[in-house]
């Protein structure tokens, strides 16, 4: 009886994970680096056993074993790492979810589009890794800085063009968390009624919006160098015009959901609004 009833546990717990039912988790790989932060941020840096190779920050992660890129697993490093939760906000192919739940690695993806998104993976992996109080300290400081950014918009927000990448021009639309980030930093994201997360846009579309401010965030070691490769017609903008076109912010920060998204914002309104300290809600 009592060999049939240890069967029957192993059996339950199997199965709980195959449905997507995240137990315990002690060793954990993540393949995105906002999910990599967010779980260092909450204590719990010392689960994770394999990171992507986008991962950066902290700057500890980069000991961990890279077993993959971001939003592609590799299948054959996470297994030798043997974990027991991958977790990812993307995915390039959602069907290697199931492979990997058949093998008894339990697969969870955290979308990562909006900051309500951010709260609800912080509030998993706070049940997952066992660090809710952690989680519900960070739900509140979120929700606390929200409502700080919030109550400081101006009347008239400057119109914002989010630079993705300049040749061709990709932008973000209203299904990217970075609409958010530039409402909370003072603007409007010129291509906020579009219900897409991130496009190429036609110069002859951006030329109509007419932004104030073009920002183009950069990887840390080309911010403050970048040259654009800027569309021909676009010197007739009012931000290239006013020479309001910034390169200076960092990508990692800035274009990242995760425990910093408040240095994100905060850059975003330093470039809006130089004059203005961007003291939030702390």
């Amino acid at each position: 009886m009592s060999k049939r009833f240890n069967l029957l546990l192993l059996l339950a717990v199997w199965l709980l994970g195959a449905a997507g039912y995240a137990a315990e988790a002690k060793r954990v790989v993540s393949l995105s680096p906002a999910l990599t932060e967010t779980i260092a941020y909450l204590g719990c840096l010392d689960r994770l056993v394999g990171r992507s190779s986008a991962c950066d920050y902290p700057a500890t992660v980069k000991a961990l074993p890279a077993v993959g890129d971001f939003a592609i697993p590799s299948l054959e490093k996470i297994v030798a790492v043997r974990p027991d939760l991958v977790v990812a906000d993307t995915l390039k192919d959602a069907g290697q979810v199931k492979i990997f739940r058949d093998l008894g690695i339990d697969f969870q993806v955290l979308p990562l589009q909006s900051i309500a998104d951010y709260k609800r993976a912080v509030g998993k992996l706070g049940d997952w890794l066992d660090c809710r109080e952690a989680a519900a300290k960070e739900i509140e400081r979120v929700e606390r800085e929200v409502a700080a950014w919030t109550a400081r918009r101006p009347e008239k927000p400057l119109k914002v063009l989010l630079l993705i990448w300049d040749n061709p021009p990709m932008t973000a639309g209203r299904n990217s968390f970075l609409t958010e980030y530039v409402a909370l930093a003072g603007g409007r994201n010129i291509a906020e009624a579009e219900e897409r997360d991130y496009f190429s846009c036609a110069p002859e579309w951006v030329l109509q919006q007419a932004p104030e401010v073009v920002l183009a965030p950069s990887p840390p070691d080309l911010a403050a160098t970048r040259q654009l490769n800027l569309p021909g017609g676009w010197e007739a903008l009012p931000a290239v015009a006013a020479n309001r076109v910034y390169t200076d912010l960092d990508e990692t920060v800035v274009n990242r959901l995760g425990p910093r998204l408040f240095e994100g914002i905060a850059a975003i309104h330093r470039a809006l609004y130089p004059a203005t300290p961007a003291n939030g809600g702390e």
